[in-house]
């Protein structure tokens, strides 16, 4: 929707990249649990309450900011550049794949570090690295960022799950921590590789998240990072 409202003739031609940056960005959402923290919102007690608030308001930041991430990520590069996502992003969803498909033997995994989506990250970074040591052409900027947010995901995991052992809502997941990491790494990439547009769009996404939490649907911000039209390859 953003590319077929934006009245640009050049975003309306990326669309389809559009969408699927801004979609595998907003499922990494989809890791955290956030009910609890909604039923604290309606205590009676104040500080519960304030909890509640406090911690959907650092959820919902975690869960928009990817999904700005990616669609700027559609806005900024060329053609080229988004091509080379296209091999990395396809081995780690077939090592996502199999990870599925081997759900069984792997819940012997449970109890240690690696949990559900701490393997997933792990998997992320296996693939790419095979990837690139079978096929060389297929490293670039996408296995780049690919191991920045895999490796973002781990030390965020590590530090606020494991080694600070914060937890907003136990004893569900605590998927924020390593959302935050990924975050993070999202915009160390951006830093090494000049994309201010996207750094800019990933927290801007992640404050419209937040936002919409206590506003609803009806907010809105106007205004982007973008280069023009002519400006864009």
């Amino acid at each position: 929707m953003v590319a077929l409202l934006s009245g640009r003739a050049d975003w309306v031609r990326r669309v389809h990249y559009f969408a699927m940056f801004g979609a595998i960005g907003w499922a990494f959402g989809g890791s955290m649990s956030y009910m609890k923290n909604l039923a604290f919102t309606q205590s009676s007690d104040s500080a519960t309450a304030l909890y509640g608030f406090a911690s959907l308001f650092l959820i919902g930041f975690a869960w928009a900011a990817p999904g700005g991430a990616g669609v700027a990520i559609a806005a900024r590069l060329d053609r080229e550049e988004l091509t080379k996502f296209f091999e990395p992003l396809c081995a780690v969803f077939v090592a996502w794949y199999l990870q599925d498909v081997f759900h069984g033997p792997l819940r012997a995994l449970r109890g240690t570090v690696f949990v559900e989506t701490e393997l997933s990250a792990a998997l992320a970074i296996l693939a790419v690295l095979l990837l690139a040591l079978v096929r060389r052409k297929s490293w670039g900027i996408g296995s780049v960022l690919i191991l920045h947010m895999a490796v973002g995901w781990w030390l965020g995991f590590l530090l606020f799950n494991v080694i600070l052992k914060w937890h907003l809502n136990p004893p569900r997941e605590d998927g924020w921590g390593a959302m935050l990491g990924m975050i993070t790494g999202i915009l160390i990439f951006c830093a090494r590789k000049g994309l201010g547009e996207v750094s800019v769009r990933n927290s801007r996404g992640g404050t419209d998240g937040r936002r919409r939490v206590f506003a609803g649907p009806g907010d809105s911000s106007a205004g982007d990072g973008f280069r023009s039209e002519n400006q864009l390859a």
